[in-house]
């Protein structure tokens, strides 16, 4: 540019005569432009080794995501179409609301192969499932998204798909999930892309159209996305930050109930983790630790005494013994936290970095928390959980 705007002057004749001073000013403003264009094709050069190398870099990056292992399983749809295990889905160890995650299986079905992903409520959930069909027998492909109701009928549910029972047929699946797009792809070759919103897929199912369909390998990886940081420390150790919803506690009758709505998924895997979080309340504030968002089965709960002072964990439903202690005319704000450490199986519970509880849970296999503030009011706000893997994030 600077070569185009000198090589033909404005006043040539006075830019050419040495003896008045704006002859000065043109050499002057001349050798400047020229440096200032050399700067700028180094600059661009820069550039583009950066483009280059950020993407080299990114792979490089040993906290980039972890991976978890799938275990060999099987379902036998020969006598109901389409039989999904739903007592046994296969739990995403990320939530994909922060994270991206790819899944690899290597499998063998007698018929077409179904996928179906979910939330954390599982198979019935009131906001529907994602159901894709890998066309292993009749070459076809397909995806959708519709809610089942636990009272639907089966012949329902498998309307227009005819079971093709051949012979086992072999086939190895690539499923990646990034910016809200579920991508599928068999063999290599990519068969199925569908976007979904507001749709958080923690879990998914399988089936086959009929015969039996066989999962022999598989593995899992989370990657933190934009709203998840991670960070690597060192070679083997590695943090992951993923925020969580915020969390409105209405007064529940004296009674401590767990509205579905304050279920957040545990995004740690197997591994230590903290959970943070800013609360205001005028009540204590109580804390059921889950499996699969289940009570029918072993859980914890735990009580954060921030009004009476008294705090607990205890294996099912804890007892309150004092209720008018819990609650409070006005409202105080704490910093809350709890934190589990994998190695010494403790678990244990603050107010403002004081330790309030703690308890030994030796065979930790819970992914859910819930909330409830008994009969009092709460606010808990900017929540947050840090995952600790002490061997890298592979």
């Amino acid at each position: 540019m600077a070569s185009i705007l000198l090589s033909k002057p404005i006043c040539p004749n006075l830019a050419h005569d040495e003896n008045l001073p704006v002859f000065n000013l043109y050499i002057s403003l001349r050798h400047h432009l020229s440096f200032l264009k050399m700067r700028f094709e180094k600059l661009k050069c820069i550039s583009l080794i950066v483009t280059y190398i950020f993407p080299v870099l990114a792979q490089l990056d040993p906290c980039i995501g972890f991976l978890a292992p799938i275990l060999p399983q099987s379902v036998d749809s020969s006598e109901i179409t389409k039989n999904y295990g739903e007592v046994n889905p296969i739990n995403l160890h990320c939530s994909s609301s922060t994270h991206d995650f790819s899944v690899t299986l290597g499998l063998f079905s007698d018929g077409d192969f179904f996928l179906a992903f979910t939330d954390s409520f599982g198979f019935y959930s009131p906001n529907g499932v994602v159901q894709a069909r890998v066309g292993l027998s009749s070459n076809r492909n397909s995806v959708s998204r519709g809610r089942i109701s636990s009272h639907q009928k089966r012949y329902n549910l498998e309307k227009g798909i005819r079971p093709q029972y051949k012979r086992q047929i072999y086939a190895y699946l690539l499923i990646e999930y990034s910016n809200s797009t579920l991508t599928i792809s068999r063999d290599n070759n990519s068969i199925i892309k569908y976007a979904t919103k507001d749709f958080d897929i923690s879990q998914f199912l399988f089936s086959s159209s009929s015969g039996v369909a066989n999962i022999f390998y598989g593995k899992s990886k989370c990657i933190p996305n934009s709203i998840a940081v991670s960070t690597c420390l060192s070679v083997n150790e590695c943090i992951s930050i993923s925020p969580a919803n915020d969390i409105n506690l209405k007064p529940n009758d004296a009674e401590i109930i767990y509205n579905p709505d304050t279920y957040t998924r545990i995004p740690c895997y197997d591994s230590s983790f903290s959970f943070t979080a800013s609360v205001n309340t005028n009540s204590d504030i109580f804390i059921a630790i889950l499996k699969d968002a289940d009570f029918s089965v072993t859980f914890y709960e735990v009580k954060i005494g921030i009004i009476s002072d008294e705090s607990s964990i205890s294996l099912g439903k804890s007892i309150i013994t004092s209720p008018n202690s819990s609650l409070a005319t006005d409202n105080v704000s704490v910093s809350v936290s709890i934190e589990y450490d994998a190695p010494s199986a403790m678990f244990k519970t603050y107010i403002n970095s004081s330790l309030a509880a703690e308890i030994s849970i030796p065979d930790w296999n819970f992914n859910f928390l819930a909330f409830s503030a008994y009969n009092g009011v709460a606010e808990i706000t900017t929540c947050s959980f840090r995952c600790y893997y002490s061997d890298g994030c592979h």
